[in-house]
Parts: C-alpha cells; sequence; structure tokens
C-alpha cells in the first residue's frame, strides 16, 4: 500500500472510531428509563438468544463474563431482565427479559426495522461471508498491532 493510501485509510479509520465512541456514550431513553449502549446490547443479546446464560452471552457479545455480570445486574436493578432456574440442567440459571424489558427490545428492533440505525444492519447484511471474514481479520489484526504499541512517557 503507498504510504498517502496508507494515511488516507488511518485518517478515515480514525474519524470512524471517534463518531462511534461518540455514538456509544449517548444513554437511550424510552417510557422514563435511560440505558447506556452497553445495557441496551445486552438486553438486545438476550432477547435474541432463548435463555441465554452469562457464558454465552459473554461469548455471544465478544466481552468478558465479569461485564455481563455487571451489566446485567443494572438490568436487573432496572427491572429489564430475569432470573431463572433452567429447568433442564439443574443449577444453571436462564436470563430472560421482563415485560418491561421485552417493551424496550421490541423498541429497539423497531429502531433497526425503520432505518433509524443509518442502514447499519442493511450495511452489515451486505457483506458477503467472505468479505466478513476479511474485516474480521483486518479489524483483529489491527487490534494486535495497538495493543503492541507502547508510548514513550513524558521525559519532561
Amino acid at each position: 500500500m503507498k504510504p498517502e493510501t496508507f494515511h488516507r485509510l488511518e485518517g478515515r479509520f480514525l474519524e470512524v472510531v471517534v463518531l462511534y465512541q461518540e455514538l456509544h456514550r449517548r444513554p437511550w431513553v424510552f417510557n422514563g428509563l435511560s440505558l447506556s449502549p452497553a445495557e441496551w446490547h445486552l438486553l438486545e443479546a438476550i432477547g435474541d438468544l432463548d435463555g441465554p446464560g452469562v457464558t454465552r452471552l459473554a461469548s455471544w457479545l465478544g466481552i468478558s463474563k465479569g461485564a455481563v455480570s455487571q451489566t446485567l445486574k443494572k438490568l436487573e436493578h432496572k427491572g429489564l431482565v430475569l432470573r431463572e432456574q433452567d429447568p433442564g440442567h439443574g443449577r444453571k440459571i436462564r436470563l430472560l427479559l421482563s415485560p418491561v424489558g421485552q417493551g424496550w427490545y421490541g423498541k429497539h428492533k423497531d429502531w433497526h426495522a425503520e432505518g433509524r440505525d443509518g442502514g447499519l444492519i442493511g450495511l452489515m447484511e451486505a457483506f458477503s461471508e467472505e468479505e466478513g471474514a476479511v474485516l474480521h481479520r483486518f479489524l483483529e489484526r489491527f487490534r494486535g498491532v495497538l495493543e503492541k504499541i507502547q508510548v514513550e512517557p513524558d521525559e519532561r
């Protein structure tokens, strides 16, 4: 890749990252209740999966079980998620949406369906599995590079 191409790509990538971060700092408010983006992503995953546990949610979302547990406590406190014993697995706990949580879940699905997400779902659906795999590999490699970068402390 030519240096000028790299710099254009780097600039555009940084713009996208900053915009994404800004969007993910904004809470959602519905029926007088505010949810952080982490909370509504977890709520959506619980709605999409059939009675998942913490481990399945962590794997599905690509985050730690600790992060799931912390966010889950907030959703339970807000009355959006319920825990129930899994009848087929003894001590295993299933996570379900409460009636209020189902309202939130439906509202979020409507938001995507109405295209108010800016066309994000349509954009992602337009990629083939192969293109998605290339994008995923790039992001994994890029993350690996960023994790290796060591910034020297200020020597003032």
